[in-house]
């Protein structure tokens, strides 16, 4: 046992050990030698627990592998056929396209989207990895439309469920490489923004996190090649004047006018035809899409930051593998520039995202202008984090540096000055 400060503590601990012993010495009399310490006997036992869960998830991998390898060869002839023929023709896409209008009206970007992504992890000499965050106003349908389309990457390849941020580290029999793990309105917490940011920029390698489990050291282990497809409410919300977390995502925004929306309502009412002979033809064509390298045809260079860049290089080859090829062309090129004209403009010179705070003090400005104590009431923010959300971290509202000031374009500023007093900021956003 490792001693604790608490005295009491370590007392019920040693008699937790010493209990533990004595049932195992119930059940297997005379195992232990004379004159062996109690704890060399709780040493042992840990040891023997840490075998057994490391075979019992050695077992689960197996067992996972097994499932999908008879999915494969159970797979009916005509399905395994259909599916040749689909990839075979380029007709991949299209053909889930199809299937996905026949249960969600619109958002064919954010299906493309979904299935890119999960197409790169199967390009071996990818240039980046591919996380995908849907962004919108709250009740505009983005959750629905992600998890519609979601249900078109092979279900062994996804993993959606609400879990803590430290769960994918223990998650060992749920990931593999090429695993797209989908979060629902997600809350970028100090400790989970963390997390993603480790995962993403270590998306070849996979993350490993040293950590203490009963008493002992142990490695935990994300794998390489791991995505994320997250949803949250407007901008994104990590904590970065400069928006570097933002820029590793390929952002989709989900805008409804009132008219889209009374048509999505009408369509939700509707009888919808079953897709599961689709899915399972869908299913079988991912089978049959191998892992291998897609080489660039041709020497581009658009003026883009170098992650953007690398991004859209990377979009190209996995468009290319989805269409049966090994080598892009220029009809990946074109695919890829139409795409993208849904894509939020990411981090660059004039389109810089908003951090949480920023956010938070833009979402309570409107045609009425507040002046700076407004907004620290309706925000919760202390006054130094209003000021900065509005000028920068070393700005000042004549001179700002970042900040709504200068990444908000219908941002209006007033100063009222009136000797005696101090001066009055009033901010508010142009119709």
């Amino acid at each position: 046992m490792t001693d604790t400060l608490d005295p009491e503590f370590n007392r019920i601990l040693t008699q937790r050990e010493k209990e533990i012993v004595a049932d195992y010495e119930r059940e297997h009399p005379d195992f232990f030698s004379a004159g062996t310490t109690n704890k060399e006997k709780i040493d042992y036992l840990k040891k023997i627990k840490k075998i057994r869960a490391d075979e019992k998830m050695d077992r689960q991998k197996q067992f996972a592998k097994l499932d999908r390898a008879v999915e494969q060869k159970t797979t009916s002839t005509v399905t395994t056929g259909a599916a040749e023929q689909i990839l075979k023709n380029g007709q991949f896409l299209k053909f889930c396209e199809t299937a996905f209008a026949k249960v969600w009206l619109g958002d064919a970007h954010i299906l493309n989207a979904v299935l890119l992504t999960a197409a790169n992890g199967r390009v071996l000499n990818a240039k980046d990895g591919i996380h995908l965050h849907v962004t919108g106003t709250t009740q505009v349908g983005k959750s629905d439309s992600v998890k519609a389309a979601l249900q078109f990457v092979h279900p062994y390849d996804r993993l959606i469920k609400t879990f803590s941020a430290k769960y994918l580290f223990y998650a060992d029999s749920d990931l593999h490489p090429n695993t797209l793990v989908f979060s629902d309105d997600t809350v970028f917490e100090p400790e989970t923004a963390s997390l993603y940011r480790g995962m993403l920029t270590s998306w070849f390698s996979g993350v490993t996190r040293g950590t203490v489990v009963n008493h002992q050291k142990r490695d935990l282990r994300i794998p390489p090649r791991i995505s994320l497809i997250l949803t949250s409410v407007e901008s994104v919300v990590l904590e970065s004047d400069d928006g570097q977390d933002e820029s590793r995502f390929l952002t989709l925004e989900v805008r409804r006018t009132p008219e889209q929306m009374r048509k999505i309502r009408q369509f939700i009412q509707q009888d919808h035809p079953d897709i599961k002979p689709d899915l399972e033809t869908i299913y079988a064509a991912w089978n049959l899409i191998v892992p291998q390298s897609v080489k660039i045809h041709k020497t581009i260079d658009l003026d883009l930051p170098f992650r953007e860049f690398k991004r859209y290089l990377t979009l190209c080859q996995a468009h290319a593998l989805l269409c049966n090829r090994t080598e892009t062309t220029d009809s990946d090129f074109l695919a890829i520039d139409q795409f993208l004209t849904y894509s939020k403009p990411m981090l660059n010179a004039t389109t810089p995202a908003f951090t949480r705070k920023e956010a938070a003090v833009r979402s309570c400005l409107g045609e009425r202008k507040k002046a700076i104590p407004d907004l620290v009431s309706e925000t919760g923010c202390s006054i130094q984090d209003v000021y900065r959300a509005l000028h920068g971290r070393d700005g000042t509202f004549q001179q700002p540096r970042g900040g709504l000031m200068q990444k908000e374009p219908r941002l209006e500023y007033v100063r009222e000055n009136t000797p005696g007093v101090n001066d009055i900021h009033l901010f508010g956003l142009r119709k």
